[in-house]
């Protein structure tokens, strides 16, 4: 079983993908293996084969194998992005810019050996400074967000309203969502009326600086199953 061109093959539905509109050209063939496989939020893949020797099917008779992949997490939905555009690294979920390939490297918290300042992919937008130690940015007023481009607003309307969130349940373990909706209100970041993007240039981490291309980067939920058959004479997803 040659794993490489069985996943290669997954990919290869990239030219049936449209980013702009996350959409597949399902008159010509599904792309659906293809957004599985760049799935930026997945962190598990685990794949096992079985040879079938004889395989009786739709009138074929001989020997196959069969690759099934699973990834998790596995929420894909019509409509979704598998990933976002941008430079590799500087939006990863841990908050953190430290790259590895040009994914994010989870395993890094702070500056060290295993964790080279060189590594470092952050992006820090809107007048933000970048923390060499931690490789993460520190947001100005008015701002939020791994690389500081998301005002800093509260989203929900219920955020200190009558009958809504009031301020003290922005620390109840329970109420997950209201620092998640109020981040003005909660003080996860600080209002500013006179923030506008742009005043001030981006700050680039070292390896976001020497990078030659932009690509993209984004509970175990569901689990996806892709399967390949390698049948003799020809493969067929």
């Amino acid at each position: 079983m040659n794993l490489t061109y069985a996943i290669q093959r997954w990919y290869g539905e990239k030219g049936y993908f449209t980013y702009e509109t996350a959409s597949c050209d399902v008159e010509v063939q599904s792309c659906g293996h293809y957004m599985q496989v760049v799935w930026a939020i997945t962190t598990h893949v685990g794949c096992a084969y079985q040879s079938c020797h004889p395989l009786n099917e739709s009138g074929f008779t001989g020997p196959a194998k069969f690759l099934v992949c699973n990834y998790s997490p596995a929420d894909i939905y019509v409509g979704d992005k598998p990933y976002m555009k941008g430079a590799a690294c500087s939006k990863c979920p841990s908050g953190a810019g430290w790259c590895s390939k040009k994914l994010c490297n989870n395993k890094c918290s702070t500056r060290g050996d295993d964790c080279p300042w060189s590594s470092c992919a952050a992006v820090c937008h809107n007048c933000a400074t970048l923390d060499q130690q931690t490789c993460r940015c520190s947001c100005a007023a008015g701002w939020r967000g791994a690389d500081c481009t998301v005002p800093c607003e509260d989203t929900d309307r219920r955020c200190g309203a009558n009958h809504g969130w009031p301020p003290k349940w922005c620390k109840e373990k329970d109420r997950p969502y209201v620092p998640r909706g109020c981040p003005a209100m909660c003080g996860d970041c600080t209002r500013d009326p006179d923030a506008k993007p742009g005043k001030c240039p981006p700050v680039y981490g070292p390896a976001a600086l020497a990078a030659t291309s932009f690509i993209g980067v984004h509970q175990v939920s569901l689990v996806s199953a892709m399967v390949v058959v390698a049948l003799t004479g020809s493969t067929a997803l």
